[in-house]
């Protein structure tokens, strides 16, 4: 039997990245955490995503504690890219 986590990472590698342009996720960490930032020791899901990370060029995940870093990281997300510019100017 496959675990919540195993489950998500199916449907989201099987069903929902190929249809997708683009899938990004962001993960709140405990503010005390030592190391907020590293890909090491976030929750089982981000565990669990960690390989899609990799796997998936349309997938990526970064970790933050603190409020006042979320809107960084998201601009950082989903910055334009050159390649999506010049996408766009066709």
């Amino acid at each position: 039997m496959l675990s919540d986590n195993d489950r998500t990472r199916m449907l989201l590698s099987e069903k929902i990245l190929p249809r997708c342009q683009y899938f990004a996720y962001l993960e709140v960490a405990n503010p005390n955490e030592s190391s907020p930032l590293s890909y090491i020791g976030g929750s089982s899901l981000w565990n669990a995503y960690a390989p899609l990370a990799t796997a998936a060029s349309n997938f990526q995940m970064r970790r933050v504690s603190r409020r006042d870093h979320i809107y960084p990281v998201f601009r950082e997300l989903f910055q334009r890219r050159d390649g999506a510019s010049a996408e766009s100017a066709k």
